[in-house]
């Protein structure tokens, strides 16, 4: 059954992209209207914090880490969104503005 896990496996990686890529998203948000971002990521309204370590390093810099099944990836505040959601998972996701 090791197709199996593959699947499954590629499975929590993109589920848990998407879940930070959206957290990810909604900080960006909250900084836009505080200037900063927030201390803890309970702070950011719609957040889903499972699977998330969110760790604010100063006003304009955070680190989250995600950890989902075998899945485990981080994201930088500086790194783009795009480039971490992948191409496939970005087409999946609403365009705005067309």
């Amino acid at each position: 059954h090791h197709g199996e896990k593959s699947d499954h496996d590629a499975g929590d990686d993109a589920g848990l992209r998407l879940t930070m890529y959206a957290a990810a998203t909604r900080l960006n948000t909250y900084r836009s209207g505080a200037g900063r971002y927030p201390a803890r990521l309970e702070d950011v309204p719609g957040v889903t914090a499972r699977d998330l370590r969110y760790e604010r390093q100063n006003d304009s810099t955070f680190v989250l880490r995600g950890r989902r099944g075998s899945a485990n990836l981080t994201l930088h505040s500086r790194e783009s969104l795009e480039p971490f959601l992948g191409t496939s998972l970005a087409r999946m996701l609403p365009r705005s503005g067309r």
